[in-house]
């Protein structure tokens, strides 16, 4: 089973490299190319997010376009927000240590106002609920399996 394992500062949380790029479906309508390329963004991993986010600003830079209009409730109360579409790569590690990156197609992305200079993203349960994760506060470690 591929997983993506790390340490993290325990003042910011587990916060990786995500690949986003945007979804095939996309790529193939300008081209007679498959080939799909990937930004890479920093993104904390936030079990109480119900959605993966991520800021305009990451989305300008990866060259997608809000698909429309969704409602997210937070701590500062329930508001709409663009969403967009995105393909996402978790840079997981499979057998031997060899690199599997794992393609997790068409998520459904909310756009979030910068929270913090450490991460320009979130994986919310959206996609976490697709495997299991583990957080180790004694040694800090994360795991995430798919």
């Amino acid at each position: 089973m591929p997983c993506l394992a790390g340490s993290f500062d325990p003042s910011i949380g587990p916060v990786f490299e995500l690949g986003v790029g945007r979804p095939l479906v996309d790529v193939r309508r300008e081209g007679t190319t498959i080939s799909q390329s990937f930004l890479q963004i920093r993104a904390l991993i936030d079990t109480g997010a119900a959605s993966s986010c991520v800021t305009e600003a990451a989305a300008r830079r990866i060259g997608v376009f809000a698909a429309g209009k969704a409602w997210m409730e937070s701590t500062t109360g329930r508001r709409q927000c663009n969403y967009y579409i995105l393909d996402l790569r978790l840079p997981t590690v499979g057998h031997h240590g060899q690199p599997a990156p794992i393609p997790v197609r068409d998520v459904q992305v909310i756009e979030i106002v910068p929270m913090s200079p450490h991460f320009d993203a979130l994986l919310g349960r959206d996609v976490l609920d697709r495997g299991l994760f583990s957080l180790s506060g004694h040694d800090r470690r994360f795991v995430f399996c798919l």
